[in-house]
């Protein structure tokens, strides 16, 4: 039997073994990059979404609280104790929430008969802000409030009220008297007056990734025989 002699010169073609692991070895790599690339978009996809929701809560926190106080109203409450009076705003180290105060334009869409207006406020517990809202104005030893956790990790909230004449205050009824009969208040009673109201408010929240947020908001200009026929309204 005849064979076909293979010509010279003719080399035959394929891979070494070394080609091949060479080859092997180069889309490992292109491999664990491309793997490596694509879980770096994951997380970071991730942690956007997250920096998205935290800005979210911060928002709508943030926003409430202005909303509450775009609506404050010169009305003054009856205490838990013995029916004391309580001033329409106070806030400060002398209280045991940091702001509160009374607002309106509380929606009633069951035309129940109460007053369109509610006491609320907002305290720091720990690194959480909460806001307080009362059933009632005039509320009883047994009344609680309702609590709504609004914001996490919030490192401070400070608190300042701008007076009449300008001046800025930690706490409020300010410690001295201040303002004047044209806020609407009786002329000689602003130091122990329960319907004194600052000119301004200034809210600054230090929230932990976020930073500093301040909100400064105008108080409405509202007389207390106003805010009276807006409650019986």
């Amino acid at each position: 039997m005849k064979t076909t002699p293979v010509p010279r010169g003719r080399n035959q073609s394929g891979f070494t073994l070394i080609e091949l692991v060479v080859a092997i070895a180069i889309f490992s790599v292109m491999g664990v990059m491309a793997w490596a690339g694509m879980m770096s978009m994951v997380q970071q996809k991730e942690m956007t979404e997250e920096r998205m929701e935290r800005f979210r809560e911060v928002q709508q926190g943030i926003t409430l609280m202005v909303r509450d106080l775009e609506h404050i109203r010169p009305r003054p409450i009856r205490g838990a104790s013995h029916g004391d009076m309580q001033p329409a705003v106070r806030g400060g180290g002398f209280v045991d929430i940091q702001l509160e105060f009374t607002r309106g334009g509380v929606t009633n869409p069951l035309e129940q008969q109460r007053p369109d207006m509610q006491r609320v406020g907002y305290q720091l517990d720990g690194e959480q802000l909460l806001r307080y809202s009362w059933p009632v104005l005039d509320r009883a030893p047994e009344t609680e409030p309702l609590t709504m956790p609004l914001i996490e990790d919030v490192n401070s909230l400070v608190v300042s009220y701008l007076d009449m004449s300008g001046e800025w205050h930690e706490q409020w009824p300010p410690a001295t008297g201040s303002g004047s009969g044209e806020s609407g208040q009786p002329p000689g009673m602003e130091g122990d007056n329960p319907y004194l109201m600052p000119l301004g408010i200034e809210i600054m929240v230090d929230v932990d990734g976020v930073g500093e947020i301040r909100r400064l908001v105008d108080v409405p200009t509202l007389t207390p025989g106003a805010a009276g026929a807006e409650e019986r309204e």
